[in-house]
């Protein structure tokens, strides 16, 4: 329901909102509708509209939403509400609005690739490959999947809980990010896209393009991934605030490195890479990160052609790039060194996923899933 300074700032638009004009905006402004019933904020009625809808909307992510606009639209109407019914009545449809229960939906888009016939669950996400698997409560799919130019199977079905349409889309957004990571993992190689391009000059050529497409190389007759893979995509069935702290930063590890292979503009793989070593190496908020992790990465991982110490000297020095590039603007030139870089990230998210595992070897002899930072860097 709205609060009292919500529905003060509610009459007050009400009565002073004006239809669009043709004078050219002096700032920022949203019109809603055409002719007479038309509404224009601009203004101070721009500014309360913002308070009134930032108020009123909600995260999706950590609470379904609501999502601006919707609300938004929900303001547009109670106002033209309001100037036929009354404030009264325009206010009582908010409140109902408002207080509607979170729904189930059902969030789906494509993905290409070559998957196991008997690789079905990957997260929180099913992989769809015909009409026949789609759940009874998805019978409108192929209607939907008909009028689409783009919308092919296989699909990843998220299902979701949200207040609203682009609230759920928001949610689903965020699953099947975290299914496409677990799947880059499993799929070297493959997973990125690039444009078609031409290139002239001493050696004309014409690139073919790339569709992002998966390629999981070790799935077994259950549906099961390989070694490692198989931990990380069990940890990101789980809801966030179910996984442990290694499986939490294991996750985004993965996620950050999927965005680092996505990238081609170095200063934004640098930047990606060091945030995937970050989750995975540092627990500190104090002291230099890049010497942190210079110093755990180079005692886990050998590179070719550098010793631990030029290992070390090296991911500090790019960690210092990053913050260039982070902190002030810089431009990170160096695109052989984001590359090796973004291998090393590889692999320290395979290394980071094999701890999931249930028969991860401990010191004292037990086996078990390592459950915090503190566990896997020895502190």
């Amino acid at each position: 329901m709205l609060n009292a300074t919500q529905s003060d700032i509610f009459r007050e638009l009400e009565k002073n909102v004006p239809p669009a004009s043709v004078a050219e905006p002096l700032g920022p402004f949203i019109t809603s509708g055409f002719g007479p019933d038309s509404l224009h904020f601009e203004g101070r009625h721009f500014e309360l509209l913002s308070t009134l809808t930032s108020s009123i909307a909600g995260s999706a992510l950590e609470s379904g939403g609501r999502d601006r606009q919707d609300v938004e639209s929900l303001v547009f109407t109670a106002i033209r509400i309001a100037r036929v019914d009354g404030s009264t009545a325009a206010i009582a449809y908010v409140d109902a609005e408002l207080s509607r229960p979170m729904e189930d939906w059902t969030v789906m888009q494509s993905i290409r690739g070559r998957f196991h016939d008997a690789l079905v669950q990957i997260g929180r996400t099913t992989l769809v490959r015909s009409a026949s698997e789609l759940s009874p409560n998805s019978e409108n799919a192929e209607h939907w999947i008909g009028r689409s130019h783009e919308m092919t199977y296989p699909l990843l079905v998220a299902s979701v809980r949200a207040l609203d349409h682009q609230s759920a889309v928001r949610v689903a957004e965020d699953i099947f990010d975290e299914t496409l990571a677990v799947l880059t993992m499993a799929s070297p190689g493959w997973g990125i896209s690039r444009p078609e391009r031409i290139v002239l000059g001493s050696s004309p050529s014409f690139g073919g393009g790339k569709f992002e497409s998966y390629v999981p190389h070790t799935v077994d007759e259950h549906g099961w991934f390989g070694y490692g893979v198989r931990a990380l995509e069990r940890a990101a069935r789980k809801e966030y605030s179910m996984r442990t702290d290694w499986e939490k930063r294991s996750l985004v590890a993965a996620r950050w490195y999927r965005r680092a292979l996505v990238d081609t503009w170095p200063s934004a793989v640098l930047a990606n890479c060091m945030v995937a070593l970050e989750s995975l190496f540092v627990k500190e908020t104090h002291g230099s990160k890049g010497d942190k992790i210079g110093d755990r990465v180079s005692t886990r991982f050998s590179y070719p052609s550098k010793t631990s110490d030029e290992l070390r000297d090296w991911l500090a020095d790019l960690y210092q790039g990053r913050n260039n590039v982070v902190h002030s603007g810089g431009h990170y030139l160096q695109d052989t060194e984001v590359e090796a870089l973004r291998q090393l990230v590889y692999s320290a998210v395979q290394w980071a996923s094999q701890f999931l595992d249930d028969v991860t070897l401990h010191e004292d002899g037990s086996t078990g899933a390592f459950l915090d930072i503190d566990q896997v860097l020895g502190t």
